[in-house]
């Protein structure tokens, strides 16, 4: 039994701005070029390029919503999915099942 993800994968990342991305719905990522402008409750970061990127927990005052399909550069399907959000930066999502929920493979005739 083949059951599709709700949302599907490639609707994981938005872009909200030009250096803002909603990851799923509990995280933020967003690039600077200072420093100083790193919030305190950053949980990572990693410098790409001449950008600082960072993840944070999202707020109610993040917002929804935004272009799912300006970054995406491949879409596997309906089990994965990949994002350009800098020079060498990328997100992605995969769908991993379950133990103790099987997945059928089923392979096409033709």
């Amino acid at each position: 039994m083949f059951c599709e993800m709700g949302p599907p994968i490639k609707t994981s990342i938005a872009r909200i701005s030009p250096r803002r991305w909603i990851l799923g719905s509990s995280m933020v990522c967003e690039s600077v070029r200072d420093p100083a402008s790193k919030p305190a409750d950053a949980i990572i970061d990693w410098q790409d390029g001449g950008d600082i990127f960072y993840l944070r927990k999202s707020t109610a005052n993040d917002l929804s919503g935004g272009d799912v399909d300006i970054d995406r550069v491949h879409t596997g399907g309906t089990s994965a999915a990949v994002w350009c959000l800098g020079e060498n930066a990328s997100g992605s999502v995969t769908r991993i099942p379950l133990p103790g929920n099987p997945q059928r493979i089923t392979r096409g005739s033709g």
